[in-house]
């Protein structure tokens, strides 16, 4: 550090030490301490000060009661990219920094938990975020997928092997060649809905279970009076049946499978008898 800097800082404390036989000092006297100290600070690349706020003589930092202090008009703080430049708590590891250029870190108890970046707050991985005390602990795929109605839909023209990623999604079945639905291996919550959204015309639209695992358990509810409906345990294919008897499943039928980890429990309703089915394959 700079002579001159030691030599006021050093008149800086006698002048604000006060003591019995020392008077306070005027607040005119300070702000001329504080300004050729941030003069020298500037100097070394610590402080950037506007030059409207040497001009005006107005200092970089103000008493706002108590120890506090905040910044003055004209004045901006340059942490030059370092890590840790502001450490907020008593044993140094609450920090806020932006040693990376446009980004800005924020750690708490030694860890980056927080980061800034234009338009956009990250949430970093063993970190929380929590509202009125309730910790969030669905994925970002879960919160998407629970919340974006537009990706909760999907139009389907050919064979379709389903995701996991997608759980919670309706598919509508169109098309003039009709197709098999894959279900994925079952997991604790994944559901997903079918609907006829054009009917099946000589091929039948199916849904079907991973490696054909006989886990899924069905029941099918019929509009028809007298119709008794479909019922299945232990199947491993849901048919929604193209033109002919029996049946067959036309536009509005839907099925919705929802899994329990081991097994797939179906439901759904039929316009006409038998217009879907349920079997085994193998």
């Amino acid at each position: 550090m700079p002579i001159v800097v030691r030599l006021l800082l050093r008149r800086l404390k006698l002048t604000l030490g006060g003591g019995s036989n020392v008077p306070s000092p005027k607040a005119t006297e300070v702000r001329h301490m504080m300004k050729k100290l941030l003069i020298g600070l500037a100097a070394l690349g610590v402080f950037s000060l506007a030059s409207s706020a040497l001009a005006q003589n107005i200092p970089c930092f103000k008493p706002q009661g108590g120890a506090s202090f905040v910044a003055g008009s004209g004045c901006i703080f340059d942490g030059g990219g370092q890590v840790d430049v502001f450490v907020l708590d008593a044993d140094n590891d609450t920090t806020i920094s932006a040693p990376t250029d446009d980004q800005i870190d924020i750690e708490i108890s030694g860890a980056d938990d927080f980061t800034f970046t234009a338009n956009d707050f990250d949430v970093l991985a063993g970190s929380t975020l929590s509202l009125a005390g309730t910790a969030i602990t669905a994925s970002a795929a879960e919160i998407n997928q629970a919340a974006d109605n537009s990706a909760n839909v999907e139009i389907v023209i050919a064979t379709n092997i389903i995701s996991a990623a997608e759980s919670g999604k309706t598919f509508f079945l169109t098309a003039a060649t009709e197709f098999v639905s894959t279900l994925p291996a079952p997991a604790t919550g994944l559901r997903y809905k079918f609907i006829i959204s054009a009917a099946p015309s000589g091929a039948d639209y199916t849904i079907v279970t991973t490696a054909s695992a006989n886990i899924m358990n069905i029941s099918i509810t019929a509009i028809t009076a007298g119709d008794a409906g479909e019922l299945g345990q232990g199947q491993d294919v849901i048919t929604f049946v193209g033109s002919g008897a029996p049946g067959p499943s036309i536009v509005g039928d839907w099925v919705e499978c929802i899994s329990d980890a081991t097994s797939w429990f179906c439901f759904g309703t039929e316009s006409i008898d038998t217009g879907i089915t349920t079997g085994q394959t193998g």
